[in-house]
């Protein structure tokens, strides 16, 4: 899968040429993630459900955590094979560099729960300072 959540399919650089694409894509590829009842866990911890097609959140690592813990969480290890480009693809195409997660907000509000960051935001500027961090850590190290 080129995303462990959201299932998508990365096409082989070939196959986005013959469809007539300038932009092939490199990045991580992730195995299908083994569900129990439509419920499965990322490499951030965070607990997904699937509920008739519709994909969100069920619990978050972080929230209810309290400031040192959320600093020490653990940035995930970014085992997975990569999808490569040839060469000779690469130099008559624009490549496009999957990213393995999601951007800084967004890594925020999956991991602490939209509505527990949004609270931090205005009353615990701490504890989002420490999360940014942590998010910002995880994204430079993906």
């Amino acid at each position: 899968m080129g995303h462990p959540v959201y299932a998508t399919l990365p096409l082989e650089p070939e196959d986005c040429l013959g469809l007539g694409s300038h932009f092939v894509r490199t990045g991580l590829l992730f195995s299908q993630p083994e569900t129990t009842d439509a419920e499965w866990a990322d490499v951030f911890g965070v607990q997904w459900q699937r509920h008739e097609g519709v994909i969100s959140p069920l619990t978050h690592p972080l929230e209810g955590v309290d400031l040192q813990d959320s600093s020490r969480y653990p940035v995930p290890q970014w085992l997975q094979p990569v999808q490569c480009v040839d060469t000779a693809i690469a130099d008559r195409s624009l490549i496009i560099a999957d990213a393995p997660c999601p951007g800084l907000l967004d890594l925020c509000f999956v991991m602490r729960g939209t509505w527990q960051f949004m609270e931090d935001v205005t009353a615990g500027w701490h504890t989002v300072s420490a999360l940014l961090d942590w998010s910002m850590v995880t994204i430079i190290q993906a």
